[in-house]
């Protein structure tokens, strides 16, 4: 379902859990969400500019599996506050900015 919504949605979706589908879909590698926890635990801090380095160029969706939902990035990325259902993905844990697409 990742890979489908990345390839309808090219560099709009970010899947922080997902990120082999985007590779796929966009051909970038976007930052994993624990890849990210690992660097700041190694004392790598990533600052927001070279965080959207590695997140989608025109992003408009973070989404997580139905199964997980990490704090660490979601409090990165906090202007992507609103949670929306799409039909595409049920039972995904849908987030865009507050004045973003339904």
């Amino acid at each position: 379902m990742a890979y489908q919504f990345s390839l309808e949605n090219p560099e709009k979706a970010y899947f922080p859990w997902n990120p082999l589908a985007t590779l796929m879909s966009d051909n970038r590698y976007y930052v994993f969400d624990y890849g990210a926890v690992d660097l700041f635990m190694a004392g790598d801090f990533i600052s927001d500019q070279r965080l959207r380095q590695y997140t989608p160029a025109d992003m408009q969706y973070v989404i997580y599996p139905a199964y997980w939902e990490s704090e660490s990035m979601h409090r990165r990325l906090s202007n992507y506050s609103r949670r929306v259902a799409l039909p595409q993905l049920p039972g995904w844990n849908v987030y865009v900015r507050p004045e973003g697409p339904p």
